[in-house]
């Protein structure tokens, strides 16, 4: 997930941004531990290491893909159908008029900022491309249209003041829509041409059928998700040396993660082993072999710690195996078993 292989667009370096955030704010909340912040960390490590593996074969974002939208939309290109949104290769964007200057055309509107409208705020730039800042709250926003050389209005003043606009980039939470039938009428009436609504929320933070019954063009989630899941198998072959890095790094981690759980497990096997094996040689050396000298019974404790070191090896390199790829429940399930094994021998022996 991390490193973006599992996204809707593969390869995006947005979500390793969001991962970053939420598990900054889980150490702050105090509510993970080590072995999370291991996992974590080492995601995030895999992630930093894709993007030099990766170099010169990134995909585009889904943020990416919207800003080449909008700017379809702005050259002229009608409103074509996501499918039929040009295809943009290695993070180039669609082919744009060079000459075409976009100084007088209303501003494009991005509510709500978030790394989706962040991204699309750069690409829009670039382009010069006027932009308005629209958030509820002032201190994220006036810092985004700050990098960008907009402004900003507040949510409210938005709404109860509409402008006219040639698209809207929308990302925001909340689970409300954040414009309604009456906005969206008002911005159609306002602006000299239908203004394109691009749409990243989830839920949907305009409802499509309204959008439809004000004569805007609306790009959603899924719409986008779909363009990016055409691509999605040539990019996965593109990146399949990230991929294998990737199964390399999460086999040794898996292993060390097991074999640190079940360590000290092994080592009570190991040790127990041990013991069976000297509490034998006792019993011999107390009773039909008390015969032999010093020197002998040392050679036969010597021999028996060795056979039970060699024949520890066995089972304990299958427990090694076991943790890394079957089940906790089956390991565990052996170590019961050998537990309950233990206590009818000892009775055994006791009884002998």
């Amino acid at each position: 997930m991390a490193c973006g292989l599992d996204s809707a667009q593969t390869g995006e370096h947005e979500i390793a941004a969001q991962l970053r955030g939420a598990w900054e704010d889980s150490r702050a909340a105090h509510s993970c531990g080590p072995v999370l912040d291991r996992l974590v960390g080492e995601a995030l490590g895999m992630a930093r290491r894709m993007r030099h593996l990766a170099a010169g074969v990134r995909a585009p974002s889904l943020a990416d893909l919207a800003a080449d939208r909008v700017l379809q939309h702005l050259d002229g290109r009608g409103d074509p159908t996501p499918h039929e949104i040009a295809p943009v290769e290695s993070g180039e964007r669609a082919p744009l008029d060079k000459t075409r200057n976009f100084a007088g055309i209303p501003p494009v509107a991005l509510l709500g900022v978030s790394p989706m409208t962040r991204r699309c705020a750069a690409l829009l730039h670039e382009s010069k491309i006027p932009l308005v800042i629209v958030n509820r709250t002032p201190q994220a926003a006036e810092e985004l249209a700050a990098s960008v050389g907009a402004e900003w209005v507040s949510l409210a003043d938005f709404c109860q003041q509409p402008r006219a606009v040639s698209a809207l980039v929308l990302a925001a939470g909340g689970g409300t829509a954040l414009l309604g039938a009456t906005e969206l009428a008002r911005l159609r009436a306002l602006a000299p041409r239908a203004p394109l609504l691009v749409d990243f929320g989830v839920p949907p933070n305009v409802d499509p059928d309204a959008a439809r019954r004000a004569g805007i063009s609306r790009i959603g989630m899924h719409d986008l998700i779909e363009l990016a899941q055409g691509r999605r198998l040539t990019q996965l072959m593109r990146l399949a040396p990230v991929r294998a890095a990737i199964d390399e790094r999460l086999t040794r981690l898996r292993t060390e993660l097991a074999l640190r759980a079940i360590g000290p497990r092994l080592a009570g096997l190991r040790t127990a082993f041990e013991q069976i094996a000297a509490a034998e040689v006792a019993r011999a050396l107390n009773g039909q072999l008390r015969t032999l000298d010093a020197h002998e019974r040392a050679q036969l404790e010597r021999l028996a710690a060795t056979l039970a070191h060699r024949l520890a090896h066995l089972p304990l390199a299958g427990l090694r195996a076991a943790a890394v790829h079957a089940s906790s429940d089956a390991v565990e399930a052996f170590f019961d078993g050998a537990r309950s094994r233990d206590a009818v021998d000892g009775a055994d022996r006791e009884k002998t």
